[in-house]
């Protein structure tokens, strides 16, 4: 079953706008093998905070509005960035618009802030884990510690036993 398909069918997107396979991509942003992105554009998985990481400090970052990669609003393309075509040698590509404004300005605090609510919310979501999984193991010493004193029950009365029919093959022969 599929889960995280608006995320997932965005990236796909994306890889598909750019004209690379999800190999390709997965390599520009770093990752030694594309499992990682096959596993996101097919809903297997969410995308973590490793992959914001390298795609905000990726190529792509420059001309792909985050705040739809991770929510969907607006356009997938950065409206004040000339869009370059990233097959093409660095020489034929346009370059992004090299003046600081106000919408510069306000997109990057908007994809800072998001990255940090993101982040935020993945450090919620592993504390979370962390007590659930801190609890489990409580539990588990607990039944741990019963099951080592059945077995020094059940030992006892394995000794005692023996005991008995030692007892009694030395008198019934």
């Amino acid at each position: 079953m599929k889960k995280n398909t608006g995320i997932s069918e965005r990236i796909s997107n994306i890889v598909e706008y750019l004209g690379v396979s999800k190999n390709e991509f997965a390599l520009k942003l770093g990752y030694d093998r594309s499992q990682t992105i096959y596993d996101i554009t097919n809903g297997k998985s969410l995308p973590s905070h490793d992959f914001f990481d390298r795609f905000l400090n990726s190529e792509y970052s420059e001309n792909i509005n985050i705040e739809w990669v991770i929510s969907g609003h607006g356009n997938m393309l950065r409206l004040n960035k000339i869009t370059a075509d990233f097959s093409a040698p660095e020489e034929n590509k346009l370059k992004p618009q090299s003046y600081i404004s106000v919408e510069n300005v306000a997109e990057e605090s908007v994809g800072e802030s998001i990255y940090k609510e993101i982040s935020q919310q993945m450090l919620k979501i592993l504390s979370d884990k962390n007590t659930d999984l801190a609890a489990e193991n409580a539990l588990l010493k607990q039944e741990n510690k019963k099951l080592i004193a059945e077995n020094a029950v059940l030992k006892h009365d394995n000794q005692q036993l023996r005991k008995k029919l030692i007892k009694h093959n030395k008198n019934g022969t």
